[in-house]
């Protein structure tokens, strides 16, 4: 039996899932709803679905889809591609039906399977837009029938440490999002690294519960259950965010560790209120990102969860997180330190880089690089991106932030590069938003920002200015982008002005915008 330094060093993920198989088969590696799996049948349940995709004419480097909300038979599909050499690439199922096809028909795939949660009507403009041949297979319905009669046996293939995992699709300024290719390493390894260099906040046991919430197109949402995964825990799977469901889980499993927005976090505070003052007893740590916590939210949770916090930041790009923000420097009153997102992790380097591609001394902003193994391998099928965000041979990675690095080491993110905006969560950018409202046959000019909301992060703010005699309501243009953009894009605000604020090469000036709104 490997031992238990092993534990922590497989090379692959398929070889993660085959040593709990071999070691501890009967153990629990999922609930969802009522329904339990052990580590035992996930294996053996994903080498049968490998065996089913190489009998429907899938190939190793090919493309299969997923569409829908989080489920226990994602893993099956998942781990299964992965046995076959396949790549999956999970589709946010918040688009609406024309953005889900553009990115169905950029991997090329033959087979699309449906989730729980997911539009009928999304998924038949996939499947058209995947073409005449492409089949549709239902998790729930047809799963179990898609892979009857297959061999739970593993194929004749070695999984290789730098074969591609998953695909995921990053938000796109212009166009289709590029899909980020994500290798077995990059989920992987950095995870290791850092549980042997005794970082305990991602350190769970067998016999311990993971919530799985994030959705699954999301970074977030693929490599935090690979945490439970890792460690033997069970994941404890709900379809979307829900206080209620993490309340019960709390209730009935001990869960140590958390992985939270700051929007999310306040909402399950709020649903706390009249709860035992033991529930989050288990909590020793909650980890959030997309944005800084604030002084009162920090305040509130350190006065009724009582555990400890940690801010992490990374990208779809960076393959997981680069930087942490420990627990002591979540101590209050509240240092100018906790507005940072903390310092390189193990195994990673950052660095800060002006136009001209030349590193800046400390406090001087400019771009932050990335160097790690969790970086991406590259853009599906756009080596003109690819050129763009990686730089030659080196390594480093361009995250399109812009940021600081203090004497200490702690890296400051000032702005984005591209102006994205981050609503509960979920990253929107501007131009998307614009380019659709542009084409109200009311509206002169538009401009899209972020605006700093206690509930959401940022809400989405339409700054829109009229056609000369136009009647335009803010109802209205919220009600155009409807049913043709995912519902966390449509602006939460519209904000009517005689014209937009420009510099003398005729850019927007969004932070003049922001600073007219919060006046």
């Amino acid at each position: 039996m490997p031992s238990r330094r092993q534990l922590t060093e497989f090379r692959t993920l398929t070889e993660m899932l085959a040593w709990h198989f071999g070691s501890r088969g009967e153990a629990a590696a999922m609930l969802f709803g009522e329904r339990a799996t052990t580590y035992a049948e996930l294996a053996r349940e994903s080498l049968r679905l490998a065996r089913a995709l190489v009998d429907a004419g899938a190939s190793p480097g090919h493309r299969v889809v997923y569409l829908g909300k989080n489920c226990d038979r994602f893993y099956v599909l998942w781990f299964g591609a992965m046995f076959a050499g396949v790549v999956l690439a999970p589709i946010n199922w918040r688009l609406a039906p024309p953005e889900a096809a553009a990115i169905a028909a950029d991997t090329d795939a033959a087979l699309l399977f449906v989730g729980p949660g997911a539009s009928p009507d999304s998924a038949r403009a996939m499947r058209q837009a995947l073409g005449a041949g492409a089949r549709a297979v239902d998790l729930e319905s047809e799963l179990m029938g898609f892979i009857s009669g297959f061999a739970d046996c593993p194929l004749d293939r070695e999984v290789a440490a730098e074969d591609i995992a998953v695909q995921l699709y990053t938000s796109g300024t212009t166009g289709v999002p590029k899909g980020v290719l994500l290798s077995h390493r990059a989920l992987l390894e950095p995870l290791q690294e850092r549980l042997r260099a005794g970082i305990v906040w991602e350190r769970v046991e067998p016999g311990q519960g993971l919530i799985v919430d994030l959705p699954s197109f999301h970074l977030g949402g693929t490599s935090w259950p690979l945490v439970g995964l890792h460690g033997g825990a069970q994941l404890l799977i709900s379809p979307e965010f829900s206080p209620a469901f993490i309340l019960e889980c709390l209730r009935r499993h001990d869960i140590p560790l958390l992985l939270m927005v700051p929007a999310t976090l306040r909402l399950l505070l709020e649903a706390s209120i009249g709860h035992p003052p033991d529930t989050f007893a288990c909590v020793k740590f909650i980890r959030y990102g997309g944005a800084p916590i604030t002084e009162d939210l920090l305040a509130d949770c350190l006065t009724r969860i009582r555990c400890k916090f940690v801010q992490t930041f990374g990208s779809t790009e960076t393959g997981g997180i680069v930087t942490a923000l420990p627990p002591e420097e979540h101590a209050l009153p509240a240092t100018a330190r906790m507005r940072s997102a903390g310092r390189a992790l193990p195994g990673v380097e950052i660095a800060i880089v002006g136009a001209d591609g030349q590193l800046l001394a400390s406090g001087e902003p400019g771009e932050i690089l990335v160097r790690s193994q969790s970086n991406m391998s590259g853009y599906w099928r756009r080596p003109d991106a690819e050129r763009e965000a990686l730089v030659g041979q080196s390594g480093w990675l361009r995250t399109g932030d812009i940021g600081t690095i203090d004497e200490a080491g702690f890296l400051f993110i000032l702005d984005r590069k591209q102006d994205m905006i981050i609503t509960g969560g979920e990253n929107v950018y501007p131009a998307e938003v614009e380019n659709l409202i542009a084409g109200h046959p009311d509206v002169s000019d538009v401009a899209v920002a972020g605006i700093a909301d206690p509930r959401w992060g940022q809400a989405v703010t339409a700054f829109v200015v009229p056609r000369p005699g136009a009647l335009l309501e803010a109802v209205e243009v919220m009600g155009f982008c409807r049913g043709q953009i995912a519902g966390y894009k449509i602006p939460k605000r519209v904000v009517f002005l005689d014209e937009l604020p420009r510099n003398a090469l005729g850019k927007v000036l969004r932070a003049e915008l922001r600073a007219r709104l919060t006046a």
